[in-house]
């Protein structure tokens, strides 16, 4: 269900945005002629767009990851009171110029919902050790969270990695469930959903528990996958791989229950 509702509005919303473009580039006088040839390989545009509908040719990974850790950061900071930057760090190693062909948004989804997971856990982890107050949190220190990219000609790795105190074999077991008996309190919030405006920075602490498997559902749609290890009382090594090329056939007939 959730795979073919995923094709169908990546379909509606590429046929659109299609559509937008092409209506702007025919009233604004645009044709052919404006695009360059290789000689060399004449079927192949000089001058292709990098952004097609909602496809970004070349999407680059790094920063599409600042982007992410930037809105996560000022979440935080907002929800805890905290000073510009006095959120945990993100430090961005490995292959810095990988880039893929995909739908951003999509990207942009996953990689927004671990590293909040990451920084939820690294911040609620300081606090427990200091009797669960932060009043005065500019005092404490947070270890930094580290994302690790690679490539290679056809894939893209990123690995997640916290020291926010690990997964509990309990929760763990239940980690990729919608509803299960450690996800019941969240139930509670979709009363108040209708209190919250439509944006990603609102009320942090009004979690639904459906953003991780949300995130699996998206990178396996695209042919990828995460995988989530978890080291309990030290922290948790996420793994998130994508197809580079934008030529893995999507999997919209993937029941849920294979995640």
């Amino acid at each position: 269900m959730l795979m073919t509702r995923i094709s169908r509005r990546t379909l509606a919303e590429q046929h659109i945005a299609l559509t937008r473009t092409f209506m702007k580039d025919l009233e604004s006088g645009k044709n052919e002629e404006n695009f360059s040839f290789d000689r060399e390989h004449p079927d192949v545009l000089d001058n292709r767009p990098l952004i097609v509908g909602k496809v970004h040719t070349k999407c680059q990974i790094a920063q599409v990851i600042q982007k992410c850790t930037s809105q996560v950061q000022s979440i935080f900071e907002e929800r805890y009171s905290l000073k510009h930057n006095n959120s945990p760090k993100v430090i961005i190693d490995g292959d810095t110029t990988a880039n893929l062909m995909c739908l951003a948004d999509h990207i942009e989804y996953i990689i927004f919902e671990v590293l909040k997971n990451s920084m939820k856990y690294t911040i609620a982890s300081v606090l427990e050790k200091n009797g669960g107050l932060y009043r005065n949190l500019e005092d404490l220190k947070f270890n930094p969270i580290h994302v690790t990219i690679s490539q290679t000609k056809t894939t893209l790795s990123i690995r997640i990695s916290d020291r926010g105190g690990g997964i509990s074999p309990e929760v763990y077991k239940q980690l990729w469930n919608y509803c299960s008996e450690h996800k019941l309190k969240y139930l509670l919030n979709f009363n108040k959903i209708k209190q919250m405006e439509a944006k990603v920075a609102d009320n942090i602490s009004l979690s639904l528990g459906f953003g991780l498997p949300m995130s699996k559902v998206y990178a396996k749609y695209w042919g990828g996958d995460i995988k989530v290890y978890s080291t309990p009382e030290f922290g948790v090594d996420a793994y998130i791989t994508l197809p580079r090329l934008g030529n893995v056939v999507e999997n919209p007939a993937m029941e849920d229950y294979t995640l």
